[in-house]
């Protein structure tokens, strides 16, 4: 009696780990198929996205210091006309 309950007990877990081995292989399958090369993409977009926000903050960093110069270049028109409209009245 207490074998014949121990062996029913035995095939219960036999099948339960039969089940659980194969929906591992599905699970496996699945990484494999779907989730990895998905992951994949992402992470290659995901470098592209790091080179080009290089680009731009280079770009960024150019177009500021354009911009210096030309508020130099503004400043330095306005006081030479200013300059020129002093002498122009002492004239």
């Amino acid at each position: 009696m207490v074998l014949t309950v121990l062996l029913e007990r035995t095939e219960r877990i036999d099948k339960n780990v039969a089940i659980s081995q194969t929906d591992n292989k599905k699970i496996n399958l699945k990484l494999e198929t779907d989730i990895e090369p998905t992951l994949q993409l992402i992470l290659e977009n995901q470098t592209e996205v790091i080179k080009e926000k290089s680009h731009i903050t280079v770009i960024e960093g150019k177009q500021e210091e354009l911009k210096d110069r030309v508020d130099v270049i503004e400043y330095a028109v306005k006081k030479n006309q200013t300059d020129i409209e002093e002498l122009k009245k002492r004239a």
